[in-house]
């Protein structure tokens, strides 16, 4: 009976211990067993302890109320049934009150699960983000924008931080951006499309648990901006998404697109390039593991200010392309193989820039080049205005025998005014210096307490470095401000996001009066101003500066843009990179147009091509009621454009003028 007895209790402490489903389902046969029993005394004894003339099955029930509730014994009069139904009175209560317990407990567990953010998610197809920082925000705004435009995706966001509040926060960010609509279901239902978990991005469980990465379309790792370790995170973060047993699941067709971000150029490209040949080593065994592209600040940073920098506008013209928001960058495939780059004449709203595969991406081509497979990569407004677009598409060689030169390298020397000093100023330095004349000069503005390593050359020279003070602030000379062509005011990291915006605006205030001065100029003065708010760019005015760039939004877009159109990525990439022949630049229209004359944007875009042979994508023009500047992305085929507009074009240097002596163009 010993043994009986510790077999049994054995069995229920398991049954107890294998989860509340046990503990509710015995509880549930105690208290049926309870009732029966019950009823069966009743029955058998002949004790009135229910009302007369019922079967069975009644006094089943009636002894079941009088189980949950003690008030049923108020009634009865002898005290025969009074002493048995208090008996199945109190055991009834002892069973329904642990039951009610138990269910309690399992409900506070699952809030609190909840809470926590470590129950595990159900979802495919979606996309994971690692980590949270200044970009995050503008991310899943883009990844909002996509919903609505009809891209099913559900995100996943691990976090170190209480997943309720960042779950609220985001909540609240998306509320108040004018630029989501917000009747949509997308912005109504945040939590609908939006999961947190605390979760660490570099184990492996969690990202197959919490992430569920084998599953997922892509995986977005932030880069933490106040840890001495984050480009450590974003590392192991990869590394661990190597080691999911599930991998082999993915096709070689399908693999899992990760986006990483980095702030140094050296590990970024490296590991890039171990983790290429891993995961070729791998597809044999594992087939498609992952497919990784790196952010850094030279991608998205440095060749977007060297272009804005040098052609007013422009930053519009990226944010266009980059986001989810106005016209698109679209791959698709030809409808005639042999079409050949010549007999892509641009449209309403669609511009034909390039072709496209697998290994190469080439942009503005030989107006000869054929498609041979290629994919046609296409600015347009919607996929439905390329697809009308793709029908019109013809084997004819209009325009093939068209001059194609490009542009000129200026000739004029540029001064560049370089106003405070953080950690990317080195790596954009390096970059005007490639395509800007020769002899053009540089000055750095700095406080006497910066500390600032050892600046390169700028197009061959020292760059001059001026300190100011208190007593002594240069850019209240206008002498001292007039001297120079350009103005780049960078971004302070060193204090608050508000500090930071406050001292970049002020700064750029004091160069505001020189702009109007010098357009008459051969080299009309630009400003361009690094933000890291982008509320910072309502609160200042249009007109104050040519450009307010917010690295931190278009890293943002970018990295939207890979996770759910991989195929755009390589486009993107060979456009914003260092090393691409092409490139963005607004030129006035009056080289275009001849004396007074105005012209319609599809009569500008055909004497381009038989000019130069350059590809228009923007009009940058003023408003004539409130004068601020505003640019028309792909704009429509009769809109006018006169000579005080400037032209977007996308462009290259004239490959016949070769500088020997560097080896540059």
């Amino acid at each position: 009976m010993r043994n009986l007895r510790n077999r049994l209790m054995n069995r229920f402490d398991r049954a107890l211990l294998s989860g509340s489903f046990s503990a509710v389902f015995m509880l549930f046969a105690g208290t049926a067993v309870l009732i029966f029993v019950g009823s069966t005394i009743v029955r058998v004894s002949g004790i009135h302890a229910t009302r007369d003339h019922l079967n069975f099955v009644d006094s089943m029930w009636e002894i079941l109320q009088r189980a949950i509730d003690p008030g049923q014994l108020a009634g009865e009069q002898a005290w025969s049934s009074r002493l048995i139904l208090l008996t199945v009175t109190i055991f009834g209560l002892l069973l329904v009150s642990t039951l009610i317990s138990i269910i309690n407990s399992s409900l506070e567990r699952r809030i609190e699960g909840v809470r926590r953010g470590r129950r595990p998610v159900h979802l495919h197809n979606h996309v994971v983000v690692i980590g949270w920082n200044d970009a995050a925000s503008k991310l899943m705004e883009e990844l909002a924008v996509a919903r609505i435009e009809g891209v099913d995706v559900s995100v996943v966001v691990f976090t170190e931080k209480d997943p309720i509040e960042l779950l609220n926060y985001i909540t609240e960010h998306i509320h108040r951006e004018d630029e989501i609509d917000q009747s949509s279901d997308t912005a109504r239902n945040v939590a609908g499309w939006v999961t947190v978990r605390r979760a660490d991005g570099d184990n492996t469980n969690d990202l197959l648990t919490l992430g569920r990465i084998d599953e997922a379309r892509a995986v977005i790792c932030l880069l933490d901006n106040h840890s001495e370790h984050g480009n450590t995170r974003v590392v192991l973060a990869i590394l661990a998404a190597l080691q999911l047993p599930q991998a082999q699941r993915r096709s070689i067709e399908n693999p899992l697109q990760v986006i990483a971000q980095f702030d140094s150029e050296e590990i970024a490209e490296r590991f890039s390039t171990r983790i290429k040949k891993v995961v070729a080593a791998r597809q044999d065994t594992f087939g498609g593991l992952l497919k990784m592209q790196v952010i850094t600040p030279a991608l998205v940073r440095n060749k977007i200010e060297v272009n804005v920098v040098r052609s007013r506008g422009l930053s519009a013209v990226y944010k266009d392309l980059l986001d989810f928001e106005g016209d698109e960058i679209y791959v698709v495939a030809p409808p005639h193989p042999d079409l050949t780059f010549g007999s892509l004449m641009p449209a309403d709203r669609c511009i034909p820039i390039g072709f496209a595969d697998e290994s190469r991406v080439e942009l503005w081509p030989q107006w000869d080049d054929e498609a041979n497979g290629r994919s046609i990569v296409v600015v347009g407004e919607s996929m439905n205005s390329v697809r009308r677009y793709m029908n019109s598409w013809s084997l004819s060689p209009s325009g093939m025998d068209a001059i194609r030169t490009g542009r000129d390298k200026s000739q004029t020397p540029e001064h560049y005014l370089f106003i405070g000093h953080n950690k990317w100023l080195t790596g954009l330095i390096r970059e005007l210096s490639l395509v800007v004349p020769s002899n053009s000069t540089a000055t750095l503005l700095l406080h006497s307490e910066d500390e600032v390593e050892r600046m390169p050359h700028f197009a061959g020279s020292i760059i001059d470095t001026v300190i100011r003070s208190a007593v002594n602030e240069p850019l209240d000379d206008d002498s001292f401000a007039a001297r120079f062509d350009h103005v780049i005011v960078m971004a302070d990291h060193e204090v608050s996001e508000e500090e930071s915006d406050a001292k970049v605006l002020t700064d750029v205030l004091a160069c505001r009066v020189h702009l109007e001065s010098r357009e008459s100029h051969l080299q009309p003065m630009t400003v361009v101003a690094e933000l890291r708010q982008r509320a910072s760019k309502h609160i200042a005015a249009v007109r104050m500066a040519d450009d307010l760039l917010v690295s931190e939004a278009l890293t943002a877009c970018a990295m939207a843009q890979f996770a759910l159109y991989p195929e755009n990525g390589a486009v993107l990439r060979h456009l914003l990179g260092g090393d691409s022949p092409v490139f963005l630049q607004g030129i006035p229209a009056s080289e275009i147009l001849v004396s007074d004359e105005t012209l319609s944007w599809s009569e500008v875009q055909k004497r381009l091509r038989v000019s130069t042979g350059e590809i228009g994508l923007a009009i940058r023009t003023i408003n004539e009621i409130t004068g601020i500047p505003f640019v028309q992305m792909n704009p429509n085929n009769d809109v006018v454009v006169s000579k005080t507009d400037d032209v977007v074009v996308l462009t290259r240097l004239n490959s016949n003028v070769i500088e020997i002596e560097d080896g540059r163009e």
